[in-house]
């Protein structure tokens, strides 16, 4: 420990150390949350996170409380003990003081660092509350990390400081995709209707084999495989949202133990949503242990969710279809069911059973909040129970199996809530049935069991619509039983998004409101994002595992009989079975792409975010290019990056089809042979010779210079081979000779740019100083290359008129019209692929039909293609389109 204080000593020396301080004040009303352990106080807890810059390491902190005041409530009561149906926790009471503060960590979302604290304002010994306090902390930082905030950070918030979280981090402007989407290469095309209709919302779809990642990548077992698969992609381009498709013996689940040393696993997709964390950080094989502090069980997970996840768990071709129809269905539904409830609630248990000291837990108590709280806006139908001795709250109809399965098979609903205890394929009613001995005591033998919902509920459906289902019950998402669960089954026949327990799901007895913690508060919290606050099913479901864990994960590291881990539980068990992306609202979709590539080098973030600020398009960075037919033909223009990199021949056959088929191509590099014998090069007509030996201070066009900060570079000198090609670069010192840097081949068919500068080398802007900015030069590049048009009086940029390819209806039973728009005149090929590559017919487009033809979905020897997706082509033009089954 010494030596680690030592080593925390020393870094502000050598990194240079900064220090941030804050004046915090606790109202009492307003707490992120409560101590939980059973038999403990019930104490608010205030989570502090302290956003730091990228790349930072925390040297020291200090709190101080400089003020406190008589409490306006009473914190004596103890919380009651875990409950699972089947179990109870509990310890012996205690009213010991607990610490003021605890450091939970340095922790990550994505890029961003932050130091997270708990605080327990109020002081048990004096019986104060510490109203206010002050925080320092010292810190070093790494200049050179990436600082990207992530898509999934949606609060405004979420840190103290969050006002700076732009003077440190910017916006991800780019993306290769935003959707990634694993299974089996077999299982995609029955996504095709699914596909077609988060495409047409802006959604860039990548699909990759689960196969293929388990055989490629290593870990400890195939879920580690799998998570470092994903890291990797993360990390190469941060997206949004993960559909894993298949059981779990299809794509693995990962096998999870919130408890400390603990031997009970549970599946969960959660592993796959936190990717920036450490899950086995104290090293003993077992992943995701609840931490009580700083270098206790698996300390380093932050629960952040960089990615959204959601999971089909079916490996049916058939069921794949059909839940892919019904998402698209329920996505554009108008007729309003969408904004309809049912909430079906059994007793949990009654007062004094199955241990004297047990509260009565009603579910119609935690419906009736939600119908007046975060489903106030949703017409609610209620079934509460009606029978036996002691009935709940009046209710729509009373809890019966019968009506239950009536209103879930016949009657459609946007959201279907329900709270019971349950096992693997149905959840249960216990029933008080009456007090034949009048102790007015729910004895075991005046019980009785009941089933409300099971596998059968959910056949025999007579409605289309579909819903999104809770399942407050433990064991309904049973994914890796031998039968199918309960709610594998329900997303088979009515879900579109399903939130359900692999295992056991922990209540606290006698919950009355979300303050009180466990599975009910997580159910809340859940229907909180989703139907309140508008969040897609994925958003609503990490942010309610993350809330869950900042609300209700307080223990107290000096009790050992705290009990804490069954809240982690619930994050961990409850997994999202259907599309991550239900509810999201659409996208603004990009006017075309452009692709960054940077074959041998770090990620030029500058360069990428300005091309997509400039032109408003969609900007995708790769370090590799794809072996793919269609792959360059997906972008409007290309800035290729070699440096010193020396492309292969299939690249320069690559690069030079992409131009041969109408492509905007900017290469640069000092490393470029521009002399090479290769129809690629001589689409830059230039010629290059020795390298620049004199410093390179300013890059220069006829109106704009730019300044260049590379004293001595290994540029090379080049000139055109002929007239048509123009310089519109130039570049030397102030007293040196000047040098040709860049040349425009502006061709009918396609347009090169040959640079032999550095765009990473111009300078930033810098203020007062008569050069122009980084912004200048990329616009100017980009009109060089007609990506954009200058409007002729106010010498204004504005994206170019892009070619366009349509086609209708799409998704098609069979007959397409197709359709190209601002194109020059002539005749063009259409040529049309499906997903392996191979050329399956093509029709020719011209001036006499308008470019406008029809495609009746047949082969060129007049086959009817099968249902699927498929590629349409012309030039450097691409469309996806997706035949479905005729009716």
């Amino acid at each position: 420990m010494k030596r680690y204080l030592v080593l925390l000593l020393l870094l502000p020396a050598l990194l240079g150390a900064a220090t941030l301080h804050y004046q915090l004040n606790f109202e009492e009303d307003s707490p992120s949350g409560f101590t939980t352990a059973p038999a403990r106080l019930h104490l608010p807890v205030y989570e502090i996170n302290v956003l730091l810059p990228a790349g930072s390491s925390l040297h020291s902190f200090d709190l101080q409380f400089t003020h406190s005041r008589p409490p306006v409530h009473s914190y004596s009561q103890l919380n009651p003990p875990w409950h699972d149906s089947f179990q109870v926790l509990d310890a012996a009471p205690s009213y010991h003081t607990p610490p003021a503060f605890q450091y939970l960590g340095l922790k990550r979302w994505g890029d961003l660092y932050y130091a997270s604290f708990a605080i327990l304002p109020y002081d048990v010994q004096s019986s104060l509350w510490r109203q206010q306090a002050e925080l320092t902390l010292s810190y070093t930082q790494d200049r050179y990390s990436r600082n990207l905030i992530p898509n999934t950070l949606l609060q405004n918030d979420f840190f103290i400081n969050q006002t700076k979280i732009h003077d440190w981090y910017q916006r991800q402007t780019t993306r290769n995709y935003d959707f990634l989407v694993v299974g089996k290469s077999i299982h995609f095309p029955y996504l095709s209707e699914w596909d077609a209709f988060r495409q047409s919302q802006g959604f860039i779809i990548e699909y990759a084999d689960i196969n293929t990642i388990l055989a490629e990548n290593n870990g400890a077992n195939d879920a580690d495989k799998l998570r470092n698969y994903l890291k990797s992609q993360y990390e190469a381009s941060p997206f949004t949202y993960l559909l894993l498709v298949g059981d779990h013996d299809v794509v693995p689940v990962a096998y999870l133990t919130p408890e400390p040393n603990g031997y009970d696993l549970v599946p969960s997709d959660f592993f796959y949503s936190d990717l920036s964390s450490d899950w086995d950080s104290n090293g003993n094989g077992k992943y995701g242990e609840y931490s009580s502090g700083v270098g206790e069980g698996d300390w380093l997970i932050d629960f952040t969710p960089e990615v959204f996840v959601g999971r089909l768990s079916t490996n049916s071709f058939m069921e794949l279809g059909n839940i892919a129809s019904r998402i698209v269905a329920f996505e554009t539904d108008t007729t309003g069911y969408r904004n309809k409830a049912l909430l079906p609630a059994a007793y949990f248990n009654y007062g004094g059973e199955p241990l004297p000291q047990f509260s009565q837990t009603d579910g119609g108590v935690m419906m009736e909040l939600f119908k007046n709280t975060v489903l106030r806006d949703y017409e609610c139908t209620t079934l509460y129970e009606q029978a036996g001795y002691l009935p709940s709250l009046p209710s729509d109809y009373p809890l019966d199996y019968d009506i239950l399965n009536d209103q879930i098979r016949n009657h459609d609903y946007g959201i279907i809530s329900w709270a019971a205890h349950g096992s693997a394929t149905s959840s249960s009613r216990k029933v008080w049935m009456n007090d034949n001995n009048g102790n007015n005591l729910p004895d075991p033998y005046e019980m009785q069991w009941f089933q409300m919902v099971d596998l059968d509920s959910f056949g025999s459906i007579t409605t289309s619509g579909g819903s999104v289902i809770f399942a407050a019950s433990c064991y309904n998402g049973y994914i890796d039983a031998s039968l199918i669960s309960l709610a594998e089954h329900a997303l088979t026949r009515k879900g579109v998004g399903i939130i359900a327990a692999t295992r056991t799901g922990w209540y606290k007895p006698g919950w009355v409101n979300p303050g009180w913690g466990g599975i009910s508060s997580y159910n809340y919290h859940f229907l909180e994002q989703y139907a309140q606050n508008g969040l897609s099913l994925g958003a609503a479901h990490a942010h309610t595992n993350l809330l869950h864990t900042r609300y209700y994960l307080f223990g107290d590291p000096l009790d050992s009989d705290g009990i804490i881990w069954p809240e982690l539980q619930n994050v961990y068990t409850y997994l999202l079975f259907g599309d991550p992306a239900v509810g999201h609202t659409e996208m603004e979709y990009p006017a075309g792409e452009i692709l960054v590539y940077i074959p041998d080098g770090e990620a030029d973030y500058r360069l990428i975010n300005t091309l997509s600020d400039v032109s408003q398009m969609n900007v995708v960075y790769s370090n590799r290019l794809i072996e793919d037919y269609d792959y360059l033909s997906n972008f409007f223009a290309v800035f290729a990056i070699i440096e010193d990199y020396q492309l292969p021949p299939w690249e320069e056959d690559a690069l030079d089809s992409y131009l041969a088929s109408g492509g905007k191509l900017y290469m640069e590099g000092g490393g470029v042979d521009w002399n090479i014998d290769h129809p690629l090069y001589q689409k830059f007509d230039v010629v290059s010779y020795a390298p620049i030996s004199e410093p390179v201070e300013f890059v220069r066009s006829l109106s704009n210079t730019w300044v260049n900060w590379a004293s001595h570079p290994t540029y090379r000198n080049i000139s055109n081979q002929s007239e048509g090609t123009e310089r519109i670069l130039w570049g030397g010192s102030v007293t040196g000779p000047g040098f040709n840097l860049a040349y425009l081949n502006n061709q009918n068919d396609y347009k090169t740019i040959a640079s032999t500068f550095f765009l990473r080398e111009i300078v930033d802007d810098t203020p007062n100083s008569p050069a122009n900015s980084f912004v200048e030069l990329i616009t100017y590049l980009l009109t060089q290359l007609e990506v954009l048009v200058v409007t002729p009086n106010a010498q204004e940029t504005v994206p170019a008129v892009i070619p366009s390819l349509s086609a209708y209806p799409n998704p098609s039973r069979g007959q397409l019209t197709i359709q190209l728009e601002n194109f020059a005149k002539g005749n063009h090929i259409l040529a049309i692929y499906n997903l392996r590559g191979q050329k399956i017919n093509s029709l020719i487009l011209d001036d006499r039909n308008r470019h406008t033809q029809s495609w009746d979905g047949k082969d060129t020897s007049g086959r009817q293609c099968p249902p699927g997706i498929y590629i349409l082509k012309s030039g450097n033009l691409h469309k996806k389109i997706t035949l479905i089954p005729k009716t």
